[in-house]
């Protein structure tokens, strides 16, 4: 684009500097001219309709001069002749050329000859032999030579020439037409350029799309610079202040269907809205039945969790009371989706109310389903273990759903922490069959204070019971609060944690796949956050096949104070380099919004769920945000 601005400053410098009367002058003598040789063309043009005009050389003289007298020669070609001047050149070659045929021999005879006799006004045939001794003949047709004025024409079109000549600022009118015809080229040139980057990057990211499904895989994606995430309808935002809206999420196995809770909403009520995307036009996404509110204010109903068809809902309330348990002992309501032609959809309670049996139980904190949505595991960091003493040594209980009695029963055992402020089950994971259990205590403190920890489990159906798969996972360092994020790949063989304050809340992420030897193996090198405070790690979610994980990073500063971003990673499984490779930018958040504290992703890894519970609206009110984006 420079050259072609630099051509046109240039141009519009020119025209500044001529004089106004000159310009206008000069330009009419132009025109003037362009008429004149207009004329001049249309009567060649008649010329070569009635005849062909041989263009032959005359002699010249030992001066370099023509020989011939101008005034002798026949009307166009004592023009032709004339302009010629001192370097004479045949105006028309091609006509006289092709009268006598291709044999060059004959070519140079009719020539010479012509040289010798003069410039000959008519001729009618012109015989040529070939080696074959065939006569090939061509005649030419007697012409009927310019009109007598054709004189007065070329010496108007000399005396305007030269009263051009007169004007300086005339001559620079060739030179803004030539600059004219530069900034068209480079225009044209530059225009052609664009179109090609654009249809290169158009193709590129239709392939892209195009491969999505099989780049887990071949890696393709990995650290390719055209890789982008796009935004999937509109953002969704609580409507209160405080709302928290987005504290808690939950995709559909298709990405199609998100649950989004703000448990301080409505007084401390707790809300939950779910929402189906429309994608019949532009992508936007319609509530899917009326919004959930909890009973009473307090009960902090907004913990989500939904089964893969999106139309199996379960919400925890950490702070309801229950009337066996108490104060904060909490509870948990399951829901079915009813839909009927005609009639708006609604959510409709199954199965029992699960309630805690003590104060501060805080039931609910947690809740995950099966992909059928018939195994549901429920959190309960505030637990107490039977026969033992102490507050918050936390439980992880599952249950499952019995369509005979319409009831939740209790699969296998309860599973507790290990002593008093584990916090055990603030976070649990299911497999998609409900069979493996993760489930974590942030405050478990083998490698000092609130290290963490993580236990996996299998249900053996023989016994009924859970039994632990390997040793535990331990956060490295004090306060790494290992257990506040887990999730489980759809087979159960793969397990993704979060420690999201090691290193100075630098954050870390660890992957660890279940081998057939019946051991843990470490994928890759754990990911670690850009810088401290990031808190990389408060988030995690893996895909189904486990090829892909985000993590959001919380208070991540890029774009304003823990305004928060979410990272994408790809599992290269180039066997040199085994290793976990960030796709695209990270998706940011905007200022204290805490982007990335909840994120779901779809089974396929196609669909990434965010939430920022902090997000501010147009009037400043803290209502939250829940964002949906396409993954290539």
């Amino acid at each position: 684009m420079e050259p072609a601005s630099t051509t046109l400053a240039q141009s519009e410098d020119m025209n500044s500097s001529m004089p106004e009367d000159s310009v206008p002058e000069s330009s009419a003598m132009a025109k003037s001219l362009e008429d004149l040789h207009q004329q001049l063309e249309e009567l060649h043009q008649q010329v070569d309709q009635k005849g062909m005009l041989r263009s032959v050389e005359p002699p010249t003289n030992d001066e370099g001069r023509s020989a011939v007298d101008p005034q002798s020669l026949p009307g166009a070609y004592a023009e032709s002749a004339f302009r010629r001047g001192s370097n004479p050149q045949p105006r028309r070659r091609s006509s006289y050329n092709s009268c006598v045929g291709s044999s060059s021999g004959h070519q140079e005879e009719s020539t010479s000859s012509s040289r010798e006799t003069g410039v000959q006004q008519h001729e009618n045939t012109i015989a040529t032999s070939h080696d074959d001794e065939e006569a090939a003949t061509a005649t030419l047709v007697n012409a009927e030579l310019a009109p007598a004025d054709y004189e007065d024409i070329v010496a108007e079109r000399d005396e305007l020439r030269q009263k051009m000549d007169s004007i300086p600022e005339a001559k620079a009118l060739p030179q803004r037409k030539k600059i004219s015809v530069w900034i068209w080229v480079v225009s044209v040139v530059v225009l052609v350029a664009a179109l090609i980057v654009a249809i290169y990057v158009s193709v590129t990211a239709t392939g892209l799309d195009d491969t999505a499904s099989t780049t887990k895989e071949n890696n393709t994606h990995l650290n390719d610079p055209f890789w982008t995430s796009k935004k999937l309808g509109q953002t969704l935002t609580g409507v209160e202040n405080f709302d928290e809206f987005g504290e808690s999420l939950a995709l559909s196995g298709n990405g199609q269907t998100v649950a989004v809770g703000g448990e301080e909403a409505v007084e401390f009520r707790g809300r939950v809205v779910v929402y189906r995307l429309d994608d019949s036009h532009q992508p936007e996404w319609q509530q899917l039945g009326s919004e959930i509110v909890g009973d009473m204010q307090g009960d902090e109903s907004g913990r989500v969790t939904l089964a893969s068809s999106g139309k199996t809902l379960a919400i925890g309330g950490i702070g309801a009371w229950t009337e066996g348990g108490g104060d904060k002992a909490g509870r948990v309501r399951t829901y079915r989706l009813r839909e009927e032609d005609g009639q708006e959809a609604t959510w409709e309670p199954f199965g029992q109310v699960i309630e805690g049996t003590h104060a501060s139980e805080r039931v609910g904190m947690d809740v995950q389903f099966s992909a059928d949505g018939s195994i549901l595991s429920v959190g309960a960091p505030g637990a107490v273990e039977t026969n033992r003493t102490g507050m918050d040594v936390g439980a992880a209980r599952v249950f499952r759903y019995n369509e005979t009695t319409d009831r939740w029963d209790k699969m296998g055992q309860e599973l507790h922490g290990i002593k008093e402020l584990d916090f055990f089950g603030h976070m649990t994971a299911l497999s998609e069959d409900g069979l493996v259990l993760a489930a974590g205590g942030y405050g478990f403190d083998a490698n000092g204070e609130r290290s963490g920890v993580v236990r996996v489990y299998d249900f053996d159906a023989q016994s009924s019971l859970w039994k632990q798969r390997g040793p535990d996972f331990y956060g490295e360092n004090t306060k790494d609060e290992v257990g506040r994020s887990i999730s489980l790949s759809s087979d159960g063989r793969t397990i993704a944690f979060g420690a999201f304050k090691h290193n100075n809340g630098t954050g870390r992420v660890y992957v660890h796949h279940w081998e057939d030897s019946g051991e843990w193996k470490q994928m890759g090198q754990p990911v670690d956050g850009f810088k401290e405070g990031d808190r990389l790690g408060r988030s995690v979610y893996l895909s189904g096949d486990g090829s892909v994980m985000a993590i959001g990073a919380v208070w991540n500063d890029d774009v304003g104070v823990r305004g928060g971003h979410v990272r994408v990673f790809q599992w290269n499984s180039n066997a040199t380099n085994e290793s976990w490779e960030q796709v695209g930018p990270p998706i940011r958040g905007n200022a204290n919004e805490w982007f990335g504290r909840r994120i779901s992703i779809s089974r396929d890894g196609t669909t990434l769920a965010i939430g920022g519970p902090f997000h501010l609206n147009p009037a400043g009110a803290k209502v939250g945000k829940v964002e949906v984006y396409s993954l290539p």
